[in-house]
């Protein structure tokens, strides 16, 4: 359903406005509004939006009619009809600098207004169709690439774009109305005399005209610019001509370049027959050029070169990632492309050559130039240079492995003399108790007491003895064997045989070990190096709680599993690392120690980072230091 016009009413009879009102709603018009003077209807027009106004000329207020109308299309161009009792010329001739859309005498019509109002709303739409046409028709006129001048059918300028004025260096404001001949100077770029004009042709002959080549164009300051253009005719609805539109564009960047690429190719020509690297064009995929060094790397004549595709230069297996980055391909993109590939020479010899490829234009069609360098012998070189290579880093990490087990070794001597007095301290208490059982052995024998009860007991009992020291003896040999062998252990039982081996030298120094340990985690991986860790960090606590003079020193080892990650914390009462050297103790041959190493701590970072791709932290927790060890 169409939408109602909507009607202002400027009457100031209120009888005549109010019939004038009904009347319109019978037609099926929509009132917007009704105003007896000037300034009421500025007022209704802004509020209310009308699609059409009638207007009465003689009103109230200090604005008649025609200055309320004038008024009102400043602000926006809308329909007005004057519906007035007066007709004099002189109301007349004010009325029409209006541009009314109507003009009806009172008493009038029906029929008569709603014919003039229609007529209005009709006129009005198909200007409002035509100004948005020219203003497309301008807009897309000024936004395109080429300068427009169009003319009428005297060769008068009518309009011009940017692009235009851009070109000839005249404005349309000055341009405008001038003959053509006046602002569109153009001449023969080789002979310098004067080229007709192409809109005069078109007017003359009514057909499209184009421009011969190397024409110039002059500017208004008397600059040149080569210029290509065309002129057409521009025709009413019955073909006849209205005027003409000449296109022009300016081809000096072109016409330059296409000079320069003349002369590029000559250039290229010349130097290509001197170059050492050998040059190969190839129109898809045949070889249209090859210099004289392509000729003797191949192997192959230019006449026979130009019988094969430039695929089949190249070893088998590399054509088809050739293929893949376009080279025997057809060239409709330009593109290049680098690489280091194989070559077959005439006599099957295989060549290294690094090749870089590149479109170009040869002789005005699209081509490929190929520029291959012999690199055969780089290459080689660079094989025996990497072999070289290979060895000397094989060799350093060899070296390197080396002097790593040398580390862990030396590692583990450095803890030999508390091991040694672990022994001592183990085998004092031992060796008493053997000689207690051979002095009671004796007192038997001198008593005539030996019975075979006797002796069986005392030697169970002495070998009891013996087996313990063995077994001390067999930890301490297991513990300096240089083994990198991987099992499966339980880390409980490692902890607690660690334990063990310093357990004695611990106890003579009345230094307390507490332990929380968690049953059942297994671990994959060198025990040895495990144990040689723990030891280096319990030997050290040792010496920090003694150093220091710790009234009641405890050591407390703990094991947990946290994450899907194992937890070995060593804890002292020690007091703690001192700040200034804390960020020193991993670093190798640092100690505070007089007769120390200094690669306990090294190697037990190491060998936690490398075997068990784990981490070896410490921290201080205000009684003493916290070594985490997580694997």
């Amino acid at each position: 359903m169409m939408e109602k016009k909507k009607i202002l009413i400027v009457e100031d009879e209120r009888i005549v406005a109010k019939d004038l009102k009904r009347r319109l709603e019978i037609m099926n018009y929509t009132v917007s509004g009704t105003a007896v003077s000037g300034e009421e209807a500025l007022i209704q027009f802004e509020t209310s939006g009308p699609d059409l106004i009638l207007m009465d000329i003689r009103i109230e207020g200090q604005m008649d009619g025609i200055e309320t109308a004038q008024k009102i299309l400043e602000k926006k161009y809308t329909p007005i009809i004057y519906l007035t009792a007066f007709s004099d010329h002189a109301t007349l001739e004010r009325a029409k600098k209006t541009g009314p859309f109507g003009y009806i005498l009172k008493p009038f019509e029906e029929r008569e207004l709603q014919i003039t109002i229609e007529m209005a709303l009709y006129k009005h739409q198909m200007e409002k169709k035509l100004r948005e046409s020219e203003e497309w028709f301008a807009t897309t006129l000024s936004s395109i690439g080429d300068g427009v001048i169009a003319t009428d059918e005297q060769g008068i300028v009518r309009f011009m774009n940017l692009i235009a004025e851009e070109l000839t260096g005249w404005k349309l404001n000055k341009a405008k109305g001038q003959n053509l001949k006046e602002i569109f100077h153009i001449i023969n770029e080789e002979t310098r005399e004067k080229v007709d004009n192409p809109v005069y042709k078109v007017i003359e002959q009514g057909i499209i005209v184009g421009l011969a080549n190397h024409t110039i164009l002059i500017k208004k300051d008397g600059s040149e610019i080569i210029i290509d253009d065309s002129a057409a005719p521009i025709r009413d609805e019955n073909g006849k001509l209205m005027g003409v539109v000449l296109v022009f564009r300016d081809v000096s960047e072109k016409r330059k370049q296409a000079k320069e690429l003349e002369e590029s190719e000559y250039r290229f020509r010349t130097l290509a027959n001197m170059i050492s690297s050998a040059a190969i064009i190839c129109q898809d995929d045949a070889i249209v050029y090859a210099n004289f060094t392509a000729e003797k790397m191949t192997g192959y004549s230019f006449e026979e070169l130009s019988k094969k595709t430039v695929l089949s230069l190249f070893h088998p297996n590399v054509q088809p990632l050739l293929v893949e980055k376009g080279i025997g391909k057809s060239c409709q993109t330009f593109f290049s492309y680098c690489s280091e590939t194989r070559l077959m020479t005439k006599d099957q010899k295989e060549l290294w050559v690094h090749l870089n490829s590149q479109s170009i234009q040869y002789k005005g069609q699209k081509a490929l130039l190929l520029s291959l360098f012999d690199i055969t012998e780089r290459i080689e070189n660079m094989k025996n240079i990497t072999h070289v290579l290979q060895k000397n880093l094989q060799d350093t990490m060899n070296e390197i492995k080396f002097k790593e087990e040398m580390l862990i070794q030396q590692s583990k001597q450095a803890v030999m003399g508390e091991m040694i007095e672990n022994i001592a301290h183990q085998w004092k208490q031992p060796l008493s108790a053997i000689g207690l059982l051979i002095q009671n052995i004796k007192m038997a024998q001198k008593n005539n007491q030996l019975s075979g009860d006797f002796i069986e007991k005392h030697y169970q009992e002495s070998m009891d003895i013996i087996n313990h020291m063995t077994h001390t003896i067999d930890s301490f040999r297991n513990f300096l064997k240089p083994d990198r062998h991987e099992i499966n252990f339980n880390l409980k039982d490692l902890i607690e045989q660690t334990v063990d081996m310093i357990q004695d030298s611990f106890k003579f120094h009345n230094i307390g070990v507490r332990l929380k340990l968690q049953e059942n985690l297994p671990m994959y991986g060198n025990p040895n190096e495990l144990s040689q860790v723990l030891l280096n960090l319990l030997v050290n606590a040792k010496d920090s709680v003694l150093e220091n003079d710790i009234k009641k020193p405890l050591i407390e080892i703990s094991l947990l599993n946290k994450d899907d990650k194992k937890i070995i914390l060593i804890i002292d009462n020690a007091g703690g690392i001192p700040e200034k050297i804390a960020s020193e103790i991993f670093k190798p041959y640092f100690t505070t120690k007089k007769e120390g190493t200094g690669i306990g701590l090294y190697m037990s970072r190491n060998i936690i980072d490398k075997s068990f791709q784990g981490t070896l932290t410490f921290k201080n927790n205000g009684q003493g230091t916290e070594f985490k060890i997580e694997i």
